[in-house]
């Protein structure tokens, strides 16, 4: 069964989906959600800005900007193709890297594994075939055992431009 979150013009959060808290251990953890960009993710600004899509922060009290890891987004009007990106927040300071396209109206599943010592990102198709990989290590060597997710917030400085919709399962 399929979830919608919108983001409503002029606002960057959405208020469909709540943080949840999440435990680690030793052993790998691994969260996922399988996400789709509807048309309505795509607009006419001239945005460079890259949205965050999904993820989660370490610690419970502290800011996601300690340290985050997400997947972010930016339309691509021209080719009608949602950019992704690989989406970093370490003592404050972000770091985005473009990783792929994505289609418009098809299912991808988002996956982070997280271990002892690094952080792996991964992207699906709808035919479960892996598009990318990319792995991160730790800001510092900490063993943190507790977490939030991030849910999906649009900008930086801009707000969304029209009511936004993801489609989440």
């Amino acid at each position: 069964m399929s979830k919608i979150i919108k983001i409503n013009k002029g606002c960057h959060y959405t208020w469909s989906i709540l943080p949840k808290i999440l435990f680690f251990s030793k052993k790998d953890k691994v969260i996922k959600n399988t996400i789709m960009f509807t048309d309505t993710c795509l607009y006419d600004d001239v945005n460079e800005q890259v949205n965050k899509l999904w993820g989660f922060s370490v610690g419970l009290f502290t800011s996601q900007r300690k340290e985050s890891y997400r997947f972010g987004w930016n339309c691509s009007k021209k080719n009608g193709k949602i950019q992704i990106f690989d989406y970093t927040e370490k003592n404050y300071v972000f770091d985005d890297v473009y990783i792929c396209d994505v289609e418009v109206n098809k299912w991808y599943t988002y996956v982070i594994i997280k271990n002892e010592r690094s952080i792996t990102m991964k992207i699906y198709d709808n035919a479960d075939k892996e598009i990318t990989e990319i792995t991160h290590d730790f800001l510092n060597d900490i063993h943190w055992k507790i977490g939030k997710t991030c849910r999906p917030y649009f900008g930086g400085e801009l707000s969304a431009p029209h009511k936004i919709i993801l489609m989440t399962k």
